[in-house]
């Protein structure tokens, strides 16, 4: 991620223009639903795909659509360590159950309150939660 850009808010995917979903929110959602053991992968994925584009791909260009969609999940980084697992597989911690202690540390920390924010960006989000000190309960949870 290089903050001296511009946050994305679209992607091209065969050369036409598509809205993402950028909102925090949509990221948190994408990883209960990945997370979820009662939906089938093929389902995960059609989902994944309207939660964040509002006008889906066209089917022929849906290989390029879900790479660009993880590329967004994953503020433009390559498929490593961006996990919420340590090096074992272990869950490190957890948005649905860990919520709480998240909330607090954005309040506490940073005076953002996640639940009344109208919009964060996710990869500003993910920036502020990677910048949380060890004063926070979620970071000595993790």
């Amino acid at each position: 991620m290089n903050i001296l850009k511009e946050f994305p808010v679209s992607v091209y995917i065969a050369g036409e223009e598509y809205k993402i979903n950028s909102d925090f929110r949509a990221g948190l959602k994408f990883e209960l639903l990945m997370q979820d053991v009662n939906i089938d992968d093929e389902e995960k994925l059609i989902k994944a795909l309207e939660l964040y584009y509002e006008k889906c791909p066209s089917y022929k260009n849906m290989d390029e659509a879900i790479e660009k969609m993880l590329w967004f999940y994953l503020c433009g980084n390559e498929i490593k360590n961006t996990s919420n697992h340590n090096s074992r597989g272990e869950e490190i911690y957890s948005f649905e159950h860990d919520c709480d202690y998240i909330y607090a540390a954005f309040m506490s920390q940073y005076k953002i309150d996640l639940y009344s924010i109208d919009y964060l960006h996710w990869w500003k989000y993910k920036a502020l939660f990677k910048g949380l000190t060890e004063d926070n309960e979620i970071v000595k949870i993790m």
